[in-house]
């Protein structure tokens, strides 16, 4: 495994190939049906597969367990009939309450929203377009039906699906949003609707089936006429959108989470999350608000706040990219308690061992840039060893979890362990055991 440039330098590891994060799962038990238990909440990450939660406790769901085709989680929801509806990376599958069963649709590799409307008809959207299935056959609409741009690859971009009480199809693309009412398309876009050039990644709606669509400042929202702005400078990178029954909105994003209530944004909860980024939001019939952050799943309700991480719990992974609540939701288990594991290795440049070295391990990706004395230290959880003379280093007592790894290969420059494609690499830690990842190689870039 070679781990490509980052932060002024790169390691390279010499013989050791690091398990997936999903050798690290839960115990599989067959998930409950709508009518045999009074809620669910299920947990899409991306890399491990998805996690629920029931009366029954954990269960996780994978390629590895053969329930789903692929692990990176794009989409959650569920029908009317209680099918659990899952999009990922190599498709969409279903379950219902007894058997998993794939969604065949030719094309249609990675959706980017899943949604089911009050027919029990599944709707799909990815990349040229969206497409419903009745249960017999698929019916596809073309981008060009409802996306307008002077580049087709951009009109092709359909980002999001939700569908409303009264049947409306809303779909988000890269940087439109339209409405099919069964017949026709109705679309809302820079000079139609918009004052200017917004890009979407996300849509919800409301209570009375109208969308609102977070951007770059603010949150659009539509009133069955016209858009309005929502304006907030604070959202830079809103991940997720959530109305409650009261209108009040509800914006994740990489700064945290932001509420609007009568005609004004406050940030909340910072205290409690911490620098996490915010990447999904879902609330049950209880009034509990399950939050999904890049490091933890967290719930509350009344100022009553639940931790879980993989370390006190059996979720699959920390990052939590998509949330679905059912009903009245899950009991909250109590936490648990997992023994420590622990990270070792080696570092090496210029074929000569690197003494009296820090290496740090964190739990979020790192990029280029970062804030702080090291490229850890603004993080939720991090902890750090230096190299013996051998080069040999050991970081102990790490909660069970998946770790960056990261260290300064010279004064000021750091490195860190990152896969094929150049983004971090996860190294997994399991209860009680080492994950040793033998000689890595410091290569300056």
């Amino acid at each position: 495994m070679r781990f490509a440039p980052n932060i002024f330098a790169s390691l390279i590891a010499a013989a050791l190939m690091l398990a997936n994060a999903n050798t690290i799962r839960a115990t599989q038990t067959s998930a409950p049906t709508q009518e045999s238990a009074p809620g669910i909440a299920c947990f899409g990450t991306f890399g491990s597969g998805v996690t629920c939660l029931t009366e029954k406790g954990w269960q996780n769901y994978n390629k590895a367990g053969k329930q789903i085709g692929g692990d990176q989680i794009t989409a959650l929801a569920q029908c009317p009939d209680g099918r659990l509806l899952v999009g990922h990376a190599a498709g969409a599958h279903v379950f219902d309450g007894k058997k998993w069963a794939e969604y065949k649709l030719r094309g249609v590799t990675s959706p980017s929203g899943i949604a089911c409307d009050a027919k029990n008809n599944v709707w799909l959207s990815h990349y040229g377009g969206v497409s419903q299935f009745d249960g017999k056959k698929w019916t596809t609409y073309p981008a060009s039906s409802f996306a307008k741009d002077e580049d087709a690859s951009v009109s092709a971009l359909v980002k999001d699906i939700a569908v409303a009480p009264n049947g409306a199809v809303w779909v988000a693309t890269l940087n439109s949003i339209a409405r099919f009412d069964g017949k026709t398309w109705t679309v809302y876009r820079e000079g139609n609707g918009f004052s200017k050039k917004y890009f979407f990644e996300k849509i919800t709606l409301d209570a009375k089936g109208y969308p609102r669509a977070a951007v770059n400042g603010g949150v659009l929202a539509f009133d069955g006429k016209s858009w309005e702005l929502l304006e907030n400078r604070d959202l830079l990178n809103p991940q997720a959108t959530l109305v409650d029954a009261d209108g009040r909105i509800l914006v994740g994003d990489d700064n945290g989470l932001f509420l609007y209530e009568d005609g004004a944004w406050s940030r909340i909860a910072e205290e409690k999350l911490g620098d996490r980024s915010v990447r999904s939001l879902a609330i049950d019939k209880r009034g509990r608000l399950w939050i999904g952050t890049d490091y933890g799943l967290h719930i509350v309700k009344d100022d009553q706040w639940t931790h879980y991480y993989m370390h006190n719990s059996d979720l699959a992974s920390n990052d939590i990219r998509v949330i679905l609540t059912q009903g009245n939701g899950p009991a909250l288990p109590k936490p648990i308690s997992k023994k420590p594991g622990s990270i070792s290795g080696s570092l090496v440049k210029d074929n000569k061992p690197l003494a009296n070295v820090k290496v740090e391990v964190c739990v979020r990706p790192l990029g280029f840039f970062y804030k702080g004395d090291t490229p850890c230290a603004s993080q939720p959880f991090f902890k750090s060893a230096l190299t013996d003379k051998a080069g040999k280093f050991r970081i102990t007592d790490l909660p069970v979890g998946n770790y960056v790894l990261t260290a300064e290969g010279a004064p000021g420059k750091w490195a860190q362990l990152t896969a094929f494609f150049g983004g971090s690499e996860f190294v997994p830690v399991a209860a009680g055991k080492d994950t040793a990842l033998g000689e890595l190689t410091v290569e300056e870039k």
